[in-house]
């Protein structure tokens, strides 16, 4: 009656919980990052019309899809501002695109390294020291959220101001992608700034156990 396990029961639920909203984070930041054409998992969708036929774009972060009343194009998206010869919505988009390429990316990797010590503490006996793990591992789900809603955030800013300025343009400069990658950005930092306040608060508490003398 002395294991660890039974000394501090709660710490493996406490785990177990912040592994699972960490690779809940991991999948919105993989489809955000990822979810092109076959799950339509688009960032932003404008209109406009040249001669009088109405053209319809859907971007992620790899391709931009042209689709008119008779034909669909794909096109592969610039990562140069240099070539947009001066347009400051091709500019908007190369630059925000670009960022939230990397902070998915690097939010989708902060958010792993979470994801699995957790699942793995949360299968094992507490010992004393897992309460700091805990602690640690609530810190680095913060920033990996945070990281994923900066890249998230500043596309929705700058294609919304982007779209708005441009005479011809109409649509949603957050749609699925976008959204999604700011969902997973905000669960994670609320959560993990909730787990961790309630982690001081409430510190995992060792079981006093009686000791029964054989009869």
């Amino acid at each position: 009656h002395t294991k660890h396990g039974q000394l501090y029961p709660n710490l493996r639920k406490r785990f177990r919980g912040l592994g699972a909203v960490a690779g809940l984070c991991c999948l919105c930041q993989l489809f955000a990052r990822f979810g092109g054409a076959p799950l339509y998992c688009h960032w932003m969708t404008i209109e406009y019309e040249i001669n009088a036929t109405k053209v319809e774009t859907r971007y992620d972060l790899w391709n931009a899809y042209v689709k008119t009343e008779n034909e669909k194009e794909t096109e592969a998206l610039e990562t140069d501002d240099k070539k947009c010869a001066g347009d400051a919505f091709c500019e908007a988009l190369v630059a925000s695109s670009n960022t939230a390429r990397d902070t998915t990316v690097l939010g989708l990797i902060v958010l792993i390294v979470v994801a699995l010590p957790a699942l793995g503490l949360a299968r094992q006996s507490p010992r004393p020291h897992h309460g700091k793990l805990f602690a640690v591992l609530c810190l680095g789900l913060m920033l990996g959220g945070l990281v994923a809603l900066a890249g998230a955030g500043n596309y929705r800013t700058e294609m919304t101001e982007a779209v708005e300025d441009h005479d011809l343009f109409d649509g949603e400069a957050c749609t699925a992608g976008c959204l999604l990658s700011l969902l997973g950005g905000v669960l994670a930092l609320s959560v993990g700034i909730l787990a961790l306040v309630l982690h001081v608060l409430m510190p995992p508490r060792k079981l006093h156990l009686k000791s029964v003398r054989p009869t």
